[in-house]
């Protein structure tokens, strides 16, 4: 998100993001070659990340010590490297001028060009530059400027459940929790929030599934403070009704009202936490879900019903009740994602199962990606809803397929000649890594899905072979772990 933070922020973050991927340590000259600039340039950056540590944690908590050309990054024994990384991003986007015009927009409480610029101390031109900047952002939530219409107005148009979408992960993607969001005035106060929202959770919920609700909460109050409405489609209504039936969190929301809840913020509020806070129902809560909806054959779950038989016939499956349950549950959040908010997740919010993961990760392989396109599309359109994300519907259905996929351990042969124990040593590390279950060790060679050696003159085998050289070097033996647990997660490939 480097387009909402200054350009010095963002090179010390880049810089602290280099030192923790590199175990705390790196050199300038190698820091200064890679981005290509001078190594004084390196250390101005790295002594003033040292003076925002320190400023952070008010003592020596964190510190980057410049040393012989060197760069060290020191923390005390309890401290979390990704705490500070987080910390750090939020304590830069509070003074970033575009996050301050971005949480102006989404209070929503300036109507022209001029106000907004003399609320943040800018000048209107410098304001327009800003909000150019910041519509490749907005475009893919339909949050829009019309500067056809009176060129002193902002004329910021927007949909109603998408800007409170939008506004949650905004305000979630700078501040994760550390830091209160802007809020309106009669909204209680985070810790009064906090109180009711932890005993919405049993207790030892994580705290951060806790604050997204927080958020999450904080916002459809805002909005409600405002007297703003959303509308939404018959399927919509009818589905979450049932959900709603179920397990509803909307609870907390009709505590602060003065007036009763309308039924489509108790609906629309319900489906905004189950989108975006991950595991919100438990597996209980899910089955009674998806059987509720099953007795009400709705078209939604006729279209989830067609596609889950479809993947049984084709990949030969004999689904279990749990795997079931899950692929309804997700597919019809999914679906009405696509069909209530519409917006891509390949856009700077939203974190998208791309095509290249399942390619990188050896999850499925071309032939069945092509089978899970073609099958996905046939039924979708048949039933008349969006193809839209598709790359996230193949990651449930991928889901459903490793959950019912052939239980057959890996054979592994292994011939290590070097060391007479080698063999016994390679085997017993990967069984204590390993569920014993899914490996099984073999001496014929022919019959191995993965053949472990220190030696190619081997007799010809069709099967996975994996050099390893040293029977002490940990590059292998990472690599090696990475060959098998894709193997144990790979599907049909």
């Amino acid at each position: 998100m480097s387009l909402f933070l200054m350009d010095t922020h963002t090179k010390k973050l880049d810089l602290l993001r280099s030192l923790l991927l590199h175990d705390n340590s790196l050199t300038t000259a190698e820091l200064a070659n890679k981005w290509e600039v001078s190594t004084k340039t390196i250390i101005r950056h790295a002594q003033s990340l040292d003076d925002d540590c320190r400023e952070m944690s008010g003592s020596s908590r964190y510190r980057v010590i410049i040393s012989q050309g060197k760069l060290t990054l020191t923390m005390s024994e309890d401290s979390v490297p990704s705490y500070l990384m987080e910390y750090l991003t939020s304590f830069y986007a509070q003074e970033s001028v575009k996050v301050r015009i971005m949480s102006a927009l989404l209070k929503k409480s300036h109507a022209s060009v001029t106000e907004l610029a003399d609320s943040l101390y800018l000048t209107p031109n410098t304001l327009y530059k800003h909000l150019y900047q910041l519509e490749s952002v907005l475009t893919p939530f339909d949050l829009t400027f019309n500067w056809q219409k009176q060129s002193h107005s902002l004329n910021f148009s927007y949909d109603e459940k998408k800007m409170r979408y939008f506004s949650y992960l905004f305000y979630w993607r700078f501040y994760r929790g550390l830091f209160p969001i802007e809020k309106g005035e009669t909204i209680e106060s985070d810790s009064s929030l906090e109180e009711e929202i932890a005993h919405l959770f049993p207790s030892g919920t994580s705290l951060v599934k806790q604050k997204q609700f927080l958020y999450l909460t904080e916002v459809t109050q805002w909005h409600l403070e405002q007297s703003d409405s959303i509308t939404l489609s018959d399927t919509a209504s009818d589905i979450l009704q049932i959900i709603v039936s179920i397990k509803d969190y909307s609870g907390i929301l009709s505590e602060n009202q003065e007036k009763e809840l309308p039924n489509t913020e108790q609906l629309f509020f319900n489906f905004l936490v189950r989108i975006s806070i991950p595991s919100l129902d438990d597996d209980v809560s899910k089955q009674h879900i998806v059987t509720a909806l099953s007795d009400q054959h709705s078209l939604l779950f006729q279209y989830c019903q067609d596609l889950h038989d479809h993947l049984i016939i084709h990949f030969e499956l004999s689904p279990t009740t749990k795997s079931t349950i899950d692929f309804y549950y997700y597919m019809i959040l999914f679906t009405l994602h696509n069909l209530e908010l519409s917006v891509p997740f390949n856009n700077d919010f939203l974190k998208e199962i791309s095509l290249n993961f399942y390619k990188n990760e050896h999850l499925l392989s071309d032939e069945v990606l092509a089978k899970i396109n073609s099958l996905f599309r046939l039924v979708t359109q048949r039933h008349g809803y969006s193809c839209e994300n598709d790359y996230t519907a193949y990651l449930i259905i991928w889901l459903f397929l490793s959950a019912n996929q052939p239980t057959r351990p890996l054979i592994i042969a292994i011939h290590f000649s070097d060391n007479p124990i080698g063999d016994t040593i390679i085997k017993t590390r990967l069984l204590q890594i390993f569920n014993p279950n899914q490996l099984h060790f073999t001496e014929q060679m022919k019959t191995a899905d993965l053949i472990i050696s220190d030696c190619t003159q081997l007799e010809k085998s069709s099967q996975a072979f994996f050099y390893m050289e040293y029977l002490t070097d940990s590059f292998y033996w990472d690599r090696l772990l990475t060959v098998i647990q894709r193997k144990l997660t790979t599907y049909f490939v």
